[in-house]
């Protein structure tokens, strides 16, 4: 993805330099490109629910087409440094917030999702007022892995679980009896 969003930025700089010797067809070559750029942006937000998108990583840039598409909360999955060139939270941070967009930093390292990633999620959707959420990493994946988890630990089938992250793309079905495991730990909990 960062490279193809990097080929549009490119894209976008060289037209906008077109732009400035004016022509109304140069105006409308740059309405399509910085179409073109949202439309590849927004295909990167993958469906896991309703509610629930799992990207990539994002820029701070991209934060902006986040808000366009009715997003309420980014989350951001990834430890800062994790990968060199990779943008700060706090630099997405500040563009969020600049949207009018919430954010949470729930950095999932090496070591694994723990009962604190779960419940620091859990925190952050109930904070949000149901708003339509985007939960990024380097893949997707983890951001997948810790929606899945919260939603075991909520009581959710694990196979209408596993089916959610299989249409978006990712199988976590290694992962079944663990979900298995979290739901029965709820399920004792209740009684």
């Amino acid at each position: 993805m960062i490279r193809s969003l990097q080929g549009a930025r490119a894209s976008l700089t060289c037209i906008s330099h077109l732009h400035q010797w004016g022509g109304r067809a140069k105006t409308t070559i740059l309405q399509r490109a910085a179409f073109a750029y949202w439309l590849e942006m927004t295909a990167n937000f993958t469906k896991l629910t309703d509610d629930y998108y799992v990207s990539p990583q994002i820029s701070p840039e991209d934060v902006a087409a986040a808000a366009d598409n009715g997003f309420g909360l980014i989350v951001n999955n990834r430890p800062d440094g994790e990968m060199i060139g990779q943008p700060k939270s706090a630099e997405i941070e500040t563009a969020a917030a600049a949207a009018g967009v919430q954010y949470a930093h729930i950095p999932v390292g090496q070591a694994g999702i723990t009962g604190g990633h779960i419940d620091a999620l859990k925190t952050a959707l109930d904070g949000a007022n149901n708003s339509k959420t985007l939960a990024f990493c380097r893949s997707g994946a983890r951001s997948t892995f810790l929606m899945a988890y919260l939603s075991a630990v909520e009581g959710r089938a694990v196979s209408d679980i596993v089916a959610e992250a299989a249409n978006a793309g990712f199988d976590i079905s290694a992962h079944a009896p663990m979900l298995e495991a979290l739901g029965n730990e709820r399920k004792e909990d209740d009684e």
